[in-house]
């Protein structure tokens, strides 16, 4: 797994591992030359074509992409009272490696991580607006529908 934040330019060789690859809106673009005329499921196939294993784009408020070679989805978020957005992607970032290091598919894994990272926008700071495992895994499983607040 690798957060390509800062983005910086990447080797071909360093994409072929990228097992995902995980970026933001502005870092997908940045690392692929984009001026913002390509949608972010067009971005994500370009990251495949050049050798990404999987992708995965957070999009802030509007939720986050995923895929790799058998295909590309995306994950809605959930709706919340935004107090603070600090820590939201390194919330994101490390939830999703925790579930792919669990064993979770990649799917699971960043439906958990927009959880994680959705919750922690509801209160100030970073660390310490990370909420408990218990919390996000209760939120997730009264959802009527993932991505709707029980």
């Amino acid at each position: 797994m690798l957060n390509a934040a800062p983005a910086e330019r990447l080797t071909a060789e360093t994409l072929a591992v990228c097992d995902p690859l995980v970026v933001n809106e502005h870092e997908a673009r940045t690392l692929l030359d984009d001026e913002g005329s390509s949608s972010f499921p067009e971005l994500a196939q370009r990251f495949l074509d050049q050798g990404v294993r999987s992708v995965v784009i957070t999009l802030g408020a509007v939720g986050a992409l995923y895929g790799d070679q058998g295909g590309i989805d995306t994950v809605p978020p959930f709706p919340v009272h935004v107090v603070d957005t600090t820590g939201a992607g390194d919330a994101f970032v490390g939830a999703t490696a925790c579930e792919l290091a669990r064993g979770s598919n990649l799917s699971d894994a960043v439906k958990f991580a927009s959880a994680m990272a959705s919750l922690s926008v509801e209160a100030m700071g970073a660390q310490l607006s990370y909420p408990y495992r218990s919390d996000v895994d209760a939120w997730v499983a009264g959802s009527q529908s993932f991505g709707q607040r029980p």
